[in-house]
């Protein structure tokens, strides 16, 4: 898993495109396992010392990760792509509780969604994943 396979590197910025939205309401369903993960923050000298940390400690906002994914499809071989993605701090909520979070991380799988004629444009499906109950491919 999340070995050498057909890379594909991509710039995405998540769902605020309308391209975005029309691969979320129309593309195929999907799995990715999250290979590499670096959060934008990471040029910061401490963790959770960027400007969208404390924001994001209540479940507001968003924050911008480097990910490397292999996404899997039904039909197709499994892939890898890399990307930039905005991530909604809500996504990384554990519970009402304030900096009650886990970040997201290597392993993690997230549900997408994949353009049918173009499997480079791939979309995180955020709305369909529970920050609650995480699955992981690593154990």
């Amino acid at each position: 898993m999340c070995g050498a396979r057909i890379a594909v590197s991509v710039k995405r910025m998540g769902v605020f495109g309308r391209s975005d939205a029309r691969v979320l309401k129309e593309g195929i369903d999907g799995t990715a396992v999250i290979c590499e993960c670096r959060s934008h923050e990471e040029r910061y000298s401490s963790p959770g010392e960027g400007p969208a940390s404390a924001l994001s400690a209540f479940g507001i906002g968003h924050i911008v990760y480097y990910l490397t994914l292999e996404v899997s499809v039904p039909g197709r071989a499994p892939y890898e792509m890399n990307g930039k993605f905005r991530v909604p701090a809500k996504a990384q909520k554990l519970s009402p509780l304030p900096f009650h979070t886990k970040p997201i991380g290597r392993g993690l799988i997230v549900p997408v969604k994949v353009d049918r004629e173009n499997a480079e444009k791939v979309v995180i499906d955020w709305e369909q994943f529970d920050p609650k109950n995480r699955q992981t491919a690593y154990g």
